[in-house]
């Protein structure tokens, strides 16, 4: 038997009065608003706002023993960018572009003991774009804990695993990515693991399923094993497994795996980890896959004001390049921009090397200034595994010098600012790859980015 609970009746009446009042005042404006491609937003984000209003101190429908938390959150991201080179080298004759873009999230959260559900629409649009693109269900998603170490959620939600090389949610962009799967969480003591997966097609058909690639560009099955493991007080061991299907014309499915994982070393100040995967299986191309991915680092912290890491990337190509796509390791549905450089050059592998591979020495460096003020500069040189080839002619495997720099603003306790600066030294070797042989010798991208992430209603019980 579920119940509402309310112990006093002049709070209860109070409260009532308040809710009328407020909703009649939504309810006017709910129904004043212009006709257009902003009435049903408008009318999502006040549904919502309302059914929060409606359910306080128990509202939703709830037993006496029953603990709930229930927010309303927003996001706003605005962000300005200047672009003379940003992707793709610029040459002379190339023009500077200026971008207004902006990423506007409502989330509404509700936890009941053991349940939780999420949701949050999104749009993600460029200023002046008259698309109208309404806001899409970004993730929408359902969790129930049951034992003592199991937790079960499935729907439409963010993967975030290890350090997002290779399963992320591209927070960068500001689309974002999510999956359709159902993730089962498995946390004790000692050791921590998820088990993810997840199913696509394109109609629900009473014979057979279709998802071919040419037509989604996306996988058709996704499988994936996350687990981890202190093996000692400074070690620790994690892995992550993925396992991924392809449907080709003629309808067969082919399948890609992924395995791998990191091993760390943290003692006071020092950190060093190894992350290294190796890829089999068939692409879909339908090209049998024998690649590889490795990324030694090491970290020291410096007195709480100064974070240092030094590492590289490394990937396997070929002396073919693109001719031989098997031996090209792929970063799947990871992060890319806050790994090979701001500039964004490398970020869709093995696209953007040529099918050569790669190799990205770089250096990190965060500064703290302030409490409320962050320095970040990073360093990067570029190197082709195999020497690139131009026009039949073999070219220098180094093709170039990156620098970072952003500056964080922590506005207050709910936004702050980031300015950047990036710029680049490209050889010759890199704008022939590039397609771009009478590129600038300096390509440069600059941008400022606000984060406003408030949350309008909470409450707890």
């Amino acid at each position: 038997m579920h119940c509402f609970f309310i112990s006093d009746k002049k709070c209860f009446h109070t409260f009532t009065i308040q809710t009328i009042s407020m909703m009649k005042q939504l309810y006017r404006f709910y129904i004043s608003t212009k006709t257009g491609s902003c009435l049903k937003l408008q009318k999502i984000i006040l549904s919502i706002f309302l059914a929060a209003l409606m359910f306080p101190d128990g509202l939703f429908a709830q037993t006496a023993s029953d603990s709930t938390d229930t927010r309303v959150m927003i996001e706003y991201r605005p962000r300005a960018e200047f672009k003379s080179g940003y992707k793709t080298p610029h040459t002379t004759d190339d023009k500077i572009a200026y971008t207004m873009s902006h990423r506007a999230d409502l989330t509404f959260r509700h936890r009941r003991e053991k349940a939780e559900v999420y949701f949050t629409f999104r749009n993600a649009d460029i200023w002046g774009d008259n698309n109208n693109r309404m806001p899409e269900l970004f993730e929408a998603w359902a969790e129930y804990s049951f034992a003592k170490y199991f937790t079960i959620r499935a729907g439409r939600q963010r993967l975030m695993l290890d350090n997002e090389r290779l399963i992320g949610q591209k927070n960068w962009t500001q689309e974002g990515i999510s999956h359709d799967v159902i993730q089962l969480f498995i946390k004790m003591k000692k050791f921590e693991s998820s088990l993810i997966s997840g199913f696509n097609q394109r109609t629900s058909s009473l014979s057979g399923t279709s998802y071919p690639w040419q037509d989604v560009f996306n996988y058709k099955q996704i499988h994936i094993l996350n687990f981890q493991i202190p093996i000692s007080e400074q070690f620790t061991f994690s892995s992550l497994n993925i396992a991924e299907s392809f449907e080709l014309p003629c309808g067969r499915e082919v399948f890609r795996y992924t395995n791998g994982g990191r091993l760390t070393f943290s003692k006071k100040l020092l950190t060093t980890t190894v992350n290294a995967y190796y890829q089999h299986g068939r692409n879909p191309s339908d090209i049998a896959v024998n690649a590889w991915y490795a990324n030694p680092e090491i970290g020291f912290k410096a007195f709480s004001l100064l974070n240092i890491r030094g590492g590289a990337e490394i990937f396997s190509g070929s002396p073919d390049g693109i001719s031989d796509l098997g031996k090209s390791f792929s970063t799947l549905y990871g992060n890319g921009h806050k790994f090979n450089g701001h500039m964004d050059y490398f970020t869709s592998f093995p696209a953007h090397h040529k099918g050569f591979g790669l190799i990205n020495p770089y250096l990190m460096l965060n500064v703290k200034i302030k409490n409320n003020l962050t320095l970040g500069c990073d360093f990067h040189t570029f190197h082709a595994m195999h020497p690139p080839k131009y026009l039949q002619t073999t070219q220098s495997k180094y093709l170039g010098f990156e620098n970072d720099l952003t500056l964080t603003k922590k506005l207050n306790s709910f936004s702050d600012l980031l300015v950047g600066i990036a710029y680049a030294l490209p050889t010759q070797s890199f704008l022939n790859m590039k397609g771009k042989p009478a590129g600038k010798d300096l390509q440069y991208f600059t941008y400022m980015m606000l984060t406003v992430k408030p949350s309008i209603f909470a409450q707890k019980r």
